[in-house]
């Protein structure tokens, strides 16, 4: 006997809709951060992840874990600590305002984090949209008795639900991946682009 097929009405289970997108954000998110990692170690820079943006992973990992094992905090106040060291360990002088300016920008990486995380939950709120437009149109289809009108409203609604959902998906897939993952670990740091003189050039060598 076949088992029916797991699926998911999104009109029916509006909050488990917007929470599933956020686990796949903070997969997202969590590759960025390990990115960021291996970016660091080309760079030759490895002890400062180690320092400081490693503690800033574990952060995030265990305040993630707390929403299920409130025993995660523990983890997560010795990745703090973890952060505090590695910050005091970076330079010699002025360790006092060093330890206030890592505070303030451990609580603004988490802060990033967290709302970069819950900002996931916007895929959802369109599936919920997506929904809504679908019913609207099958709830004019069914209104209508003419056969003709029925298959017209049928293509012209939707029509306008893929061009609109065609439209979002481009739009915010984009802005998710700019914003939340490559500025987990890209750095507009490089070299500027010096074109070639024409002596230079191979061909005149």
């Amino acid at each position: 006997m076949l088992s029916q097929p797991w699926q998911i009405h999104a009109l029916d289970n509006p909050i488990l809709v917007l929470i599933i997108p956020m686990f796949f954000g903070v997969g997202l998110l969590l590759l960025g951060l390990v990115f960021n990692g291996i970016e660091l170690y080309w760079r030759g820079q490895l002890r400062q992840w180690l320092l400081r943006d490693a503690a800033v992973l574990a952060i995030y990992v265990s305040l993630l874990s707390s929403l299920l094992y409130a025993e995660a905090l523990l983890a997560t106040a010795l990745a703090l600590l973890w952060y505090l060291a590695g910050s005091a360990l970076r330079g010699s002088h002025r360790r006092a305002s060093r330890t206030a300016m890592a505070v303030a920008e451990l609580a603004h990486s988490t802060l990033t984090l967290i709302l970069n995380t819950i900002s996931f939950a916007r895929v959802g709120a369109f599936a919920l949209a997506h929904g809504g437009l679908s019913l609207v149109v099958v709830t004019l289809i069914e209104a209508v008795e003419t056969p003709v009108l029925s298959a017209l409203l049928f293509i012209i609604g939707h029509a306008i639900v893929i061009a609109l959902e065609g439209l979002i998906v481009f739009v915010q897939t984009s802005r998710l991946v700019l914003f939340e993952f490559f500025t987990q670990f890209l750095r507009a740091d490089g070299r500027f682009f010096q074109p070639l003189s024409s002596s230079e050039s191979p061909r005149n060598r």
